[in-house]
């Protein structure tokens, strides 16, 4: 049975959370800090799988205990956020919890789900980079049996740095007077990947809760219910729901109401899109206007590919908007880990803008397949993020695809990308060709996208 340590000063919550896993956990309490001293602080949570912080735990909102856990410890934690206070929960991620949960309404019921997602993915990332290591080692070997002298370096604390070769004193005077080769990107970015030294998003649990429960065939109280959790959807869906977009007669000021005017199907949008919003962020605030750029884009092209489905009156089982929503997730992936590079003093300055589109342009597709295959995404999806540039590379491209290529070159057009583009002429596209999509239908997509942009950025 996996162990759970809660943190958490307040024992009726404590009954509560009890109450819910209990049974399927072993289940350690503190209310102080002060139950685990310093010098028993890291032999006595190594032996839990995940540990449970409250923001009431200490008086700076558990932060200051968490920044102790990770400081001495290798473990998945759970920050349990207040609803009012969405700070909370930056800050716990930026201090390093692996997630967080916000305490609204019956929280305390998918705190369950929450809990294993968090131990999985934990224990994935552990092995990945174990992997990694062994790989490393196995290089090591062969560079022995080979007959290559490796010298370990050390770094200032002392510890074991990466490894050199040993070379001679002329060898390494020729070396300095030589000009120092440009660093290249790409190589940079893998790099880090393969150490485990790049922070990739995970998807927001919020997102794949609420898909689990449609797909269950939960009607629209269950669904109120689970939402109302999460004060910030909660809150946008009834701001949609009043916008000018759905407005009705009457305005609608609790979220049962607000669901039952957009109806399952798009509330369902609407939860991934808040969700998926909070991926495109960046520590770097030079990409910050890029990732919104990216972001409006990425927006776009799936209400387009949607609308262009409705248009054409096909019945498809796939998520179409979420396909759009999805397509450029690599490019997201690649900016925020150059915003890392540039933050970490990896560069003397800044990456010029001609180097960094190039890098997106070449590699996105490779990198958004890799995510979203990690994330357990169908095959449709991949397959959209590694060729939604290249219709050549597939011989029988799906209407699905077809509709997410459209919708790219489409948003493109208009004026929603994060770099310029050459105009293409969209009824001659071969996505626009085998769609059959004559020069209104496209014209009134095009029509309806803008307005769905406009309105949506005010109602979200």
């Amino acid at each position: 049975m996996e162990k759970v340590l809660i943190a958490n000063s307040l024992p009726k919550e404590v009954d509560q959370i009890q109450k819910y896993i209990g049974q399927l956990y072993d289940i350690k309490v503190i209310s102080s800090p002060s139950q685990l001293k310093d010098k028993q602080l890291k032999d006595r949570i190594d032996g839990f799988d995940i540990i449970l912080i409250d923001h009431n735990f200490t008086i700076n909102s558990g932060i200051d205990f968490l920044m102790e856990v990770m400081r001495k410890n290798r473990v998945p934690v759970l920050m349990l956020t207040p609803a009012d206070d969405t700070q909370c929960a930056v800050e716990a991620l930026r201090a390093g919890a692996f997630n967080y949960v916000v305490k609204s309404g019956g929280y305390f019921k998918f705190l369950n789900i929450a809990i294993k997602d968090a131990i999985h993915k934990f224990e994935e990332t552990a092995q990945l980079k174990q992997t990694i290591t062994d790989l490393q080692n196995k290089i090591v070997e062969v560079e022995k049996k080979a007959g290559v002298k490796i010298t370990p370096s050390r770094d200032p604390a002392g510890q074991p740095s990466k490894r050199i070769k040993s070379v001679s004193p002329a060898k390494a005077a020729a070396d300095r007077s030589e000009p120092k080769k440009e660093i290249n990107l790409m190589e940079e970015i893998i790099s880090r990947f393969k150490k485990g030294d790049v922070n990739l998003p995970t998807l927001p649990q919020i997102s794949i809760q609420f898909n689990d429960l449609i797909k269950n065939g939960a009607n629209l109280k269950e669904v109120a219910d689970f939402l109302k959790t999460d004060l910030a959807i909660s809150s946008k869906l009834i701001n949609v729901s009043n916008s000018a977009l759905y407005k009705g007669i009457e305005k609608i000021y609790k979220l049962e109401d607000a669901i039952g005017r957009l109806g399952l199907g798009t509330t369902r949008q609407y939860v991934e899109i808040i969700a998926n919003r909070s991926l495109y962020t960046s520590g770097n605030k030079r990409f910050s206007r890029l990732i919104e750029q990216l972001w409006r884009h990425s927006l776009a092209c799936a209400y387009a590919a949607e609308s262009i489905n409705t248009v054409l009156k096909i019945n498809s089982h796939v998520d179409i908007f979420a396909l759009g929503l999805t397509h450029d997730i690599g490019k997201l992936i690649l900016i925020q880990v150059i915003g890392e590079l540039e933050v970490r003093g990896g560069y003397s300055k800044p990456i010029e803008m001609e180097k960094i589109f190039s890098t997106l342009n070449t590699y996105h597709g490779k990198f958004g397949a890799v995510l979203l295959k990690r994330w357990n995404f169908p095959s449709e999806f991949t397959t959209v993020a590694m060729y939604h540039n290249h219709i050549n590379k597939l011989e029988n491209p799906s209407h699905e695809y077809l509709c997410v290529h459209f919708a790219n070159l489409l948003v493109n057009q208009i004026g929603y990308n994060i770099q310029p583009v050459e105009k293409t002429e969209l009824e001659e596209s071969e996505s626009g060709y085998l769609l059959r999509l004559r020069s209104e239908e496209i014209d009134q997509v095009k029509t309806e996208t803008i307005a769905y942009i406009k309105n949506i950025k005010n109602a979200i």
